[in-house]
């Protein structure tokens, strides 16, 4: 996408949406955008209170390394993360003024992304299970792997695998990770996640399990199916 299209995609205003651990959440009125704006330490650790966690856990190499996973995902994984524009480096812009919730912004101050709004995994799979359609259900499950699978091929990893509520569906029907601050590139990285086996033992996964037994008996062999197609890597001398 170029400048002259980003630019009128931010000539809207945006009205705040959610917040995650990394970042506030606003969605643009055309209701097609949000626009994510980076928190610093001390928020992120607010919001880990809130959500009953140990605030402690949380430390500036979370912080650090969310910049540089937005921009990995930018270069490497811009169709599979629906991004549209990062700006976190602090250069000037042709568009001066950014409206959030009523209020202007100068964008070049603001640290943000950009991303195309995507339906949740969760809401697809709620409606297909609620329906009794099964097999399109597993079809999700099937999109989830093939995604995974396409990044760990390029050696990059992410931290959570909470796909129900970070994974979506574009409105050209492309599955992406819409949560980018939690990449890692490297091959110790992946190596580490497919012997401890993240994906299996997720929130989302076990929420799955709770909710929809059924289609967790499914998302378990295709997981295993997933792992041992990169059982190699856990071989590999990789420091």
């Amino acid at each position: 996408m170029n400048k002259r299209n980003i630019s009128k995609i931010l000539s809207q205003p945006f009205t705040y949406l959610t917040e995650g651990l990394q970042t506030f959440v606003y969605i643009s009125k055309d209701g097609k955008h949000v626009l994510k704006t980076l928190k610093n330490l001390e928020q992120s650790k607010e919001q880990f209170k809130r959500w009953g966690l140990n605030p402690d856990d949380i430390t500036e190499v979370l912080t650090e390394n969310s910049e540089k996973s937005y921009k990995l995902a930018f270069e490497r994984l811009k169709k599979q993360t629906a991004l549209e524009y990062v700006h976190i480096s602090g250069e000037r812009l042709s568009f001066e003024q950014i409206i959030l919730d009523g209020k202007e912004y100068d964008s070049s101050t603001l640290q943000f992304i950009l991303q195309e709004k995507v339906e949740l995994v969760r809401g697809r799979i709620r409606s297909l299970m609620n329906d009794d359609n099964i097999t399109e259900a597993k079809k999700v499950i099937d999109d989830i792997m093939k995604l995974i699978s396409y990044i760990w091929k390029q050696d990059i990893t992410e931290d959570t695998f909470n796909w129900d509520h970070n994974y979506g569906y574009t409105q050209s029907g492309t599955l992406t990770q819409i949560d980018v601050g939690t990449f890692w590139n490297g091959r110790k990285y992946l190596k580490e996640e497919i012997e401890k086996k993240k994906l299996t033992n997720s929130v989302s996964a076990k929420k799955l399990k709770t909710d929809f037994p059924k289609l967790y008996v499914y998302y378990q062999k295709e997981t295993e199916r997933l792992y041992n197609e990169f059982a190699y890597i856990t071989t590999q001398n990789t420091n």
